[in-house]
């Protein structure tokens, strides 16, 4: 059985989600968070979902430091556009060697090669991996990092139904660490204008649900070939049962519904819909041949909740405008 990474998502029931962990553990390869002091876009998004965000990550990390689990921290550029100089850079790496020593931590998931390579020679045993956020989809952007012994990557966020790509790396010796519940589109119109990732949010907007880059559960048997961990996309998640509810349903590779996988409970209603009626041809589907297919036009014209926005609060703005319950 194949492991998952799932993320931190700040609440205050530190208790609450270890013990959810805890149980389990043989299906968590390790839990990721924020690093200590060091601000990413999901640090300043979540202190608006779960109060106290960053003390309570904080706490989550010295609660955890003793425990079975193995902890991952997060340090993403929060903009690849904003080049740090060499003293912010040396301020940055110091935190995350703060960190590493304080909390006993097992990985570290980066965008920023000078901080691999360093972090790397000061501990040699800790797992790095690339982050889901830098945007790398060719073999030879991977080159420097596997030349300087990163061969754990993690492809960016809307390669999770990219096959041919997937077995490329897996060929040239990568292991990979996969995100299968995100919902950003894989033909993204935006990906090339977006420094890290949080700007194309708008694109959530589009009707295309079909064509993102969530995996099934019964797709995993497929993708196991390729992928060495699963990751689940579970920090911006407000409720504790949304983030562990999709483990078991993974591990289970049988079909749900689809609002299990990556929406909080208060807004399962949105695609109330099995994932049985998704047929597999979808997950190599190249997205070059619309036109003579049709199967997801056919799907949205039997689904029509398919059509519906992901973001919850742009749906419940729409259903109140309307005057709808």
């Amino acid at each position: 059985m194949k492991q998952f990474a799932i993320g931190f998502n700040g609440t205050n029931k530190i208790n609450d989600f270890l013990y959810e962990a805890e149980k389990r553990k043989n299906l968590i390869h390790d839990i990721f968070t924020e690093c200590p002091g060091i601000d990413t876009f999901m640090t300043i998004c979540n202190d608006q979902k779960h109060e106290n965000y960053k003390t309570n990550c904080i706490n989550f990390l010295e609660e955890s430091k003793n425990s079975d689990l193995r902890i991952t921290i997060l340090c993403n550029d929060i903009d690849y556009y904003i080049k740090y100089t060499n003293n912010e850079l040396q301020e940055i790496i110091e935190k995350i060697s703060n960190a590493i020593e304080k909390y006993n931590l097992y990985g570290m998931a980066t965008t920023n090669f000078t901080i691999a390579k360093t972090i790397k020679k000061r501990y040699p045993e800790l797992e790095i991996v690339t982050s889901c956020n830098l945007p790398y989809y060719n073999l030879n952007h991977y080159k420097q990092w596997y030349d300087e012994g990163f061969n754990y990557i993690n492809p960016p966020r809307d390669a999770a139904r990219n096959i041919p790509f997937l077995k490329v790396l897996k060929e040239n010796g990568f292991k990979i660490r996969l995100l299968i519940n995100e919902t950003c589109s894989i033909t993204c119109t935006n990906y090339s204008t977006c420094g890290c990732n949080y700007s194309k949010r708008n694109c959530l907007n589009n009707n295309e649900i079909l064509k993102r880059c969530y995996v099934l559960p019964r797709w995993l048997n497929i993708l196991d070939e390729y992928v060495d961990i699963y990751k689940l996309n579970t920090r911006s998640r407000k409720y504790i049962s949304s983030i562990f509810h999709p483990i078991d349903i993974y591990a289970s590779r049988k079909d749900c519904k689809l609002s299990e996988l990556f929406i909080d409970p208060a807004n399962k209603n949105i695609y109330d819909v099995n994932t049985s009626v998704i047929p597999d041809s979808l997950l190599y589907c190249d997205k070059f041949h619309c036109d003579e297919c049709k199967i997801c036009n056919q799907l949205y014209e039997e689904y029509p909740i398919f059509n519906r926005p992901f973001r919850p609060d742009l749906y419940m703005y729409e259903k109140s405008k309307k005057g709808l319950k």
